[in-house]
Formats: structure tokens, sequence, C-alpha cells
């Protein structure tokens, strides 16, 4: 079975808390809306095939769907060549190749992320370094975070991908980052925070926004530090986060505004913590492959949804066996942050969590091709139970 629908939950309690930010008071909403009325679907209605040579993985985490006058593309990054293909999805057919050299006067490390604002500015990065080149794949603006750390911001390997895109929004970027801390220690977590935030003109940073009370109660594995996610709504100029062992939703500009929504599953919503406070590499292994928690977090402008994606956790017998696949949540929300839907994609369906990207024709989720040479993605939409 491709998808399994899930029932509703009933409900309902909110409440409005006053606590201290890392940089100042302010205050923080929480809404915990549990009510649910499950009214959203996902149909498949198409699939996507685009061809790939030898030389490309048919896979990849840094992935972006962009926008040019008419157009609409696809971006992918192909690590074995440092280099981003580009496909005409109108086509379905490749498009453009930028190959970015390493080392010398254009070298740019090697990638590992990309964002295309326009043809003229297309952002790069490799661990804390970040260039701004445009499709001659010369760099043209280049900063370092972690030789401008004068300034005193935590450093952090820079993450730009599929579930956490950079964003240029007027003088600033902002650029999420993976917190280079000491996982096992609490304290080193607390200081933590998951976005730089560059002024383009003063080439200023600060960082911003931390981990929830939640996150220093016990240890995690290191994945539900470095696993966290982010989209941008660019009508309401609001940043929304998703982290791996919280139900909550966090909307916020990173400029004081900060609120919170429940965004729960009914089908696993307590992510446990380790029970070794100092576990072998087998304990985080079994605990991470066997726990749920939460992915991704993507907002969809065509339709004014959310989707939060709920990686299931495997049995044991899963683990001992090396079967590392699971099942999904597609988590429905709306612009209001209710919750409208929720479907579960069991293993059978091939489908996986961490490739895909939202376009006009809908949702479009990563599906393993049995042809060589073809990446294939199935796009569904969502839809009323009702019609």
């Amino acid at each position: 079975m491709l998808v399994k629908k899930i029932g509703s939950i009933i409900g309902i309690f909110s409440v409005t808390l006053f606590l201290s930010c890392s940089q100042q008071d302010s205050e923080k909403i929480y809404v915990f809306e549990t009510k649910f009325d499950n009214i959203k679907d996902l149909e498949l209605i198409d699939s996507v095939m685009l061809p790939i040579d030898t030389t490309t993985k048919a896979f990849s985490h840094v992935i972006q769907f962009f926008e040019a006058g008419s157009e609409t593309y696809l971006g992918i990054l192909n690590q074995l060549t440092n280099s981003v293909r580009i496909y005409d999805l109108a086509k379905r057919d490749l498009y453009k190749v930028i190959e970015f050299e390493i080392d010398g006067p254009n070298g740019v490390g090697e990638i590992e992320g990309f964002k295309i604002h326009n043809w003229d500015t297309i952002l790069i990065n490799s661990r804390y370094k970040l260039f701004f080149t445009d499709t001659t794949a010369r760099p043209f603006f280049r900063f370092d975070f972690l030789k401008e750390n004068s300034s005193g911001f935590e450093s952090g390997i820079l993450m730009n991908e599929a579930r956490r895109q950079a964003i240029i929004a007027g003088n600033q970027l902002f650029i999420d980052i993976s917190p280079d801390v000491d996982f096992t220690v609490i304290k080193d977590v607390r200081k933590a925070r998951l976005k730089n935030i560059l002024d383009l003109k003063t080439k200023r940073v600060r960082t911003d926004l931390g981990f929830t009370e939640n996150y220093f109660k016990g240890i995690y594995p290191i994945q539900y530090i470095g696993l966290t996610s982010s989209t941008y709504n660019s009508q309401s100029n609001k940043f929304i986060y998703s982290l791996p062992a919280y139900a909550n939703l966090i909307e916020t500009d990173h400029n004081g505004y900060y609120k919170e929504y429940y965004a729960g599953s009914e089908c696993c919503n307590n992510i446990p913590y380790l029970n070794n406070n100092n576990p072998s590499k087998k304990e985080y292994h079994q605990h991470y492959f066997t726990s749920p928690f939460f992915d991704a977090v993507i907002y969809d402008p065509f339709r004014k949804l959310y989707y939060r994606i709920l990686l299931k956790g495997m049995s044991i017998e899963k683990f001992n066996e090396r079967d590392w696949r699971r099942g999904f949540v597609v988590i429905i929300i709306d612009e209001s942050f209710k919750k409208i839907g929720e479907v579960e994609f069991d293993i059978s369906s091939g489908l996986s969590n961490g490739m895909y990207y939202v376009s006009e024709e809908g949702l479009n989720l990563f599906k393993a091709s049995p042809n060589e040479g073809e990446l294939m993605f199935y796009t569904f939409l969502p839809k009323d139970r009702n019609e």
C-alpha cells in the first residue's frame, strides 16, 4: 500500500508564556492546538523523470526548485563532479551544468550546498566558507564565517540544502548552521545557535535561535542536533523551524517575533532520550534508527500550506538486519498553522523523505527508479478527503 490514512485527534489547549531568549527577554507565545480535522489527503497525480549520466548519483539532499522568468528549473548538486546540474522542468531535460573549481583563484572548495537566487547570484558554501558566483562559476564575493569569528558568534558548519535553504532578504543573508559543539555536553548544546545572519553591506554577523528546553534535559543522538530544518514564507517574511525531537513548529522573524504551534503526529509524538549518558557507538546508532524524529518542514507557496515530515523508527529486528529503510508521515498544515491532514507512507512505497521539491504541480518526492540513467519523482497534490 502506497499511503496509509491517519484518523483525527480531538482536544484543544493553548497557553501564553514569557521566557528568556538568548540575547534579550522577549515574548514567546505557545499555541498547543491538538484539535485535528483530518480533511486533507495526498493524491498521486504524476511522475517526473529526469536523465542523469554515469557521473551523477541518483540521490542528493541538496536540491532546489526555482523560477526564472516564466520557466521553472530544478537544480541538483553533484558532489562527484563539484557541479550543479540544472534541469528544465517543462522539457524534463538537462538545461545547464555549472562546474566549480576546487582550488585556484576561482576555487570554492568541495561544494556542500548551493542556492540559486537568480542567474547572476548563485550562493555556494563549503564547511564555513560562503561564495557568491554566477553561471560563469567565478566568485565575486567570499566570506569565511570561521575566520570572521571576531564578533564572538558561535561557529557552526554552514547548511544549505533542501531541508534548510539559504535566504537573501534585503541586505541580509540567512543561512542555517549545524552547531559545532560537543553534543554530549548539555552546556555546549545550550549555547548552540541554528542561524547565521550576515549583513551583506557591513559584513557583520549575528546568530539567532537556540534549541528548546527539552534538549537540555537529556542526551539525544548527534543527528537530533544536526538535522534541524527550516523553511521561509516570503509573504509573511517569517522563518519556520522544525527540530527533530520537538513536536512544535517555531515561527520567527529573527528580530524579536517568536511563536510556537503544535504540529505533532498521531503516529509518534514523544521522542525519547538516550538512556545512557555515556552511550556506545552501537547504542547511538540503535537509538537513532529505532526512534522516530521530526524531519523536514516545507513551505508550499502555491497552495499556502506547510508539510512536516516525521521519520518513523524501525524495529530492532530491522536494525539488526541492517535494513535502514524507514516509513514516514507527511503532516499537512495550513498557513495559520492548523493541522489539516496526516498521511503515512510505508516502506513498500519506495519513496524517500530526503529528496523533494515543491512546484506548482504539487509535492514531489524522490522515488527510486528501476532504470539506470534516470532520476524519478512522484508528484502528490493535496486534496480534500471528501472529494
